[in-house]
C-alpha cells in the first residue's frame, strides 16, 4: 500500500511540477514583454553589446519570479486536480482508499518549493538584481550616456521629469533644442529649455547628471 501512494505522490507531483513549469514560463514570459522590446531596441537603435543586454535580462528577471511563482503554482493545482476529477482518476483513487487529504499533499510540497524560489528572490535576488541592474546601466553610461533617451520623443523614464531632445548625438551624450519639465517638487514645478545639453555619467555619486 505503502508503495502505491508513493507512486501516486510521484504521478501527481510529476504532473504539478510540469504544468508548474509551464505556467511559469508563459506568465513570465508575458510580463516580460515590454522590457524584453526594450532590450531590443538597445541593441537595435543604440548598438549596446548584446551580452551587456544579456546581463540586464538576466537581472529583470528575480522581481518577475516573485510574482509569477505564485501565480504558476495557483495555475499547477488548479489543472492537475481539474484533469484528474475530469478523467474520474479522484472518483478511482478514493474508491480505492486513497483520502482526500492523502492525495493534497503532493500539492502541499510544491507549495513548499515555490515558497522557498519566492521568499529566496524576495531576500536575495531582488536585492542583487537592482543594485547589479544599476551598476551595469551606469557602465554603460559611460561609453553611451544617452542609452535611454529617444530623438524627439519626451522620454518619461526618469523620476519626476520629462525629458525632449530635438537632436541627439549619442556618441557623446550632446542633445539640441532640450525641453525639460521638472516636477520633482510638486509645489514648484519647473520648465528648462536650452540650446543645448549634456548627459554625463558622476563617477563620486555613481549616477547620471544632465548639464
Amino acid at each position: 500500500m505503502k508503495a502505491g501512494v508513493r507512486i501516486i505522490d510521484r504521478y501527481i507531483g510529476r504532473e504539478l511540477f510540469t504544468s508548474m513549469g509551464l505556467g511559469l514560463g508563459f506568465f513570465t514570459f508575458v510580463l516580460l514583454t515590454r522590457p524584453l522590446l526594450k532590450l531590443i531596441e538597445l541593441v537595435v537603435t543604440k548598438h549596446v553589446p548584446l551580452a551587456s543586454v544579456a546581463w540586464l535580462f538576466l537581472f529583470i528577471l528575480p522581481p518577475l519570479l516573485v510574482f509569477t511563482t505564485p501565480m504558476a503554482l495557483l495555475l499547477a493545482v488548479i489543472a492537475t486536480y481539474g484533469r484528474l476529477a475530469a478523467d474520474q482518476e479522484l472518483t478511482a483513487l478514493k474508491a480505492a482508499g486513497c483520502r482526500l487529504y492523502r492525495l493534497s499533499l503532493p500539492a502541499f510540497g510544491v507549495g513548499i518549493v515555490a515558497t522557498a524560489i519566492t521568499a529566496a528572490s524576495s531576500i536575495y535576488a531582488v536585492p542583487w538584481a537592482a543594485q547589479a541592474f544599476r551598476d551595469l546601466v551606469f557602465v554603460l553610461t559611460r561609453t553611451q550616456a544617452t542609452i535611454g533617451i529617444e530623438e524627439r520623443v519626451f522620454n518619461e523614464d526618469f523620476h519626476g521629469l520629462i525629458l525632449y531632445a530635438n537632436r541627439l548625438d549619442n556618441a557623446n551624450g550632446v542633445m539640441e533644442g532640450v525641453f525639460v519639465v521638472d516636477t520633482r517638487d510638486e509645489q514648484n514645478p519647473r520648465t528648462i529649455t536650452a540650446r543645448r545639453g549634456r548627459v554625463a555619467p558622476d563617477d563620486r555619486q555613481n549616477t547620471v547628471v544632465l548639464e
